[in-house]
Order: structure tokens, then sequence, then C-alpha cells
């Protein structure tokens, strides 16, 4: 596969993957979430995410289960809990398209990181690309109305906790992708047992499928995610995050029945670019 492709586009593909499976997840999170608390969603989302990817786990052999740094995979997932812990909280309170857009503020949060805890350069059209992309997000969010809430604050504390688990994760990236997410994985979901049950309710049979999907929704795009960072640095990866806006529209429609308007159109046009001019910029060096 990489001998086909240019290491940035393919970085660019694995991103757009796990911004697609992301967005079918926190509809089905906001499914489910009418039956089950989100803590305990969390809980099933690693539980299933690790029964999702242990078969591969098994197939790549048992060195597979042998972590290089350990005590860093530890720390991403004990960070990532409260992310994920923040996000799935703010799902059910939120119109996803709202959600959404507020969660691009986690590029930003990443690529300021990335220069300050690990040294990166950030070239022009990497920093261009992040602010064009940050002025699309606030043409959808349009500061001063009601996006700004306690939900919303949930959501801007989880983007910045996932920017700091991006950027320990790329720290790591000689570990195996699959021990990545095999021990982030195992890891929240013993992290969310007890918070889990605190509110613990036992789940349907069509909340486990639910869940179940969750997992391996969440699984793949975790798995992508991790492995994107072997072919480009943390800051170049950011904007690509932006293209969840529109993979989340169709979905929240059929869903929902939840219309993004004009402006969130026009902020997705400005997102979509500053992508694009990345994605080009990066091909032409390599």
């Amino acid at each position: 596969m990489t001998s086909l492709l240019p290491a940035p586009l393919l970085a660019a593909l694995l991103c757009l993957t796990t911004a697609a499976t992301g967005s079918f997840m926190n509809c089905f999170i906001r499914i489910v979430a009418d039956e089950l608390h989100p803590f305990e969603i969390a809980f099933f989302r690693n539980f299933f995410g690790f029964l999702t990817i242990l078969p591969f786990a098994l197939w790549n052999g048992i060195g597979t289960f042998r972590a290089r740094r350990p005590g860093r995979l530890v720390l991403a997932a004990f960070i990532n809990l409260f992310s994920m812990l923040s996000f799935f909280s703010a799902v059910p309170l939120l119109p996803l398209n709202e959600l959404t857009a507020l969660s691009f503020t986690q590029p930003l949060f990443q690529t300021i990181g990335a220069v300050f805890l690990l040294g990166e350069i950030v070239r022009r059209w990497r920093l261009a690309g992040t602010i064009v992309g940050f002025v699309g997000v606030l043409i959808v969010m349009r500061p001063g109305t009601e996006a700004f809430t306690p939900a919303s604050l949930l959501v801007l504390f989880g983007a910045a906790t996932y920017a700091a688990v991006a950027l320990i994760i790329k720290s790591v990236d000689d570990e195996n992708p699959v021990t990545v997410v095999l021990y982030v994985s195992f890891l929240i979901g013993c992290f969310s047992l007890p918070v889990a049950a605190t509110v613990w309710t036992w789940p349907s049979a069509q909340a486990l499928l639910m869940m179940a999907a969750i997992g391996a929704l969440g699984t793949i795009g975790w798995f992508a995610f991790a492995y994107a960072f072997k072919f480009a640095d943390a800051s170049a990866l950011a904007p690509y995050d932006f293209t969840r806006l529109p993979f989340i529209a169709v979905p929240a429609y059929l869903f929902f029945g939840e219309v993004p308007d004009i402006w969130t159109w026009v902020g997705a046009a400005v997102i979509f670019g500053s992508s694009i001019m990345v994605t080009r910029a990066e091909v032409r060096r390599a």
C-alpha cells in the first residue's frame, strides 16, 4: 500500500477514515444514550473495541502484546478517558453539527502542542491550513450564539485532552499501531469500569448490539488514527480532522432530522479547502 501512494496522501486517507467512523459512532451514541448513561457507553465502547482488535493482535503474534513504551500508553489511555467521558456526555445534549464544529478546536490545540512539546516545525502551508480551517469553524459556530453552553465547554475540554492524546501517540510512533489500540482500549475499559459502575443499568440486547457497533467503529478509527502518525507529523494531520463536519451532516439529517444552515456549509467549504491545500502541499513536497 505504501508503495502505491505517497506517504502524505496515505496519512490523509487514514485521517478521513477516522473522521467518517467517528461521525457514525456519534450518531449511534446519540441513539443508545436514550437508554444508558454516557459513562456506561464509554465502558462498552472500549470493551467491544478491545474485542475487535484482539483477533488482529493474536494474528500478528505474541510480540504485539509487548509495548516498547507502556508508560506512555498508560498515560494516553488515562487522558483519553477524560476526553471520551466529556465527549460522550455532550453528544446527547448538543446538535451533532454544533458538537462537531466545537470539537474542531482539537487540531488547533494539537498543532500548538506539536510545536512546544514535540519540537515539530510547522511549515507555512500547515500553519496556513490550520488557520484557514479554524476560520471555517468560526463561520460555523458564529460566536455569541447558543453554541456556547455548558455542554459546549465539555466538548472544548474533550478537544484539548484529545489533542494531548494525539501528541502522546505521535511520540510512540515506533510502536505497532495494533499494540497501541490494544493497550489503549484495554486500559480505558479498565479505567472507565469503576466510573460506569456508579450509574450502571443492564443494557437491552438492542443496546448491546448498538454498542458493539460503536466499539468496532471506534477501534477502526483509532487504528487509522494511530497508523497515520507513521506517515506524517501531528501538525500536518491536524487539518484533516475538519472533514468530520460534512461526514456528520448526512447521518445527522437521516437519523435526527438535523439540517445544517447555510453558514455550516460555507464553513465546511472553507474547511475542505484548508485540508486540500495541506494535502497538495505535502504530496508535492514528498
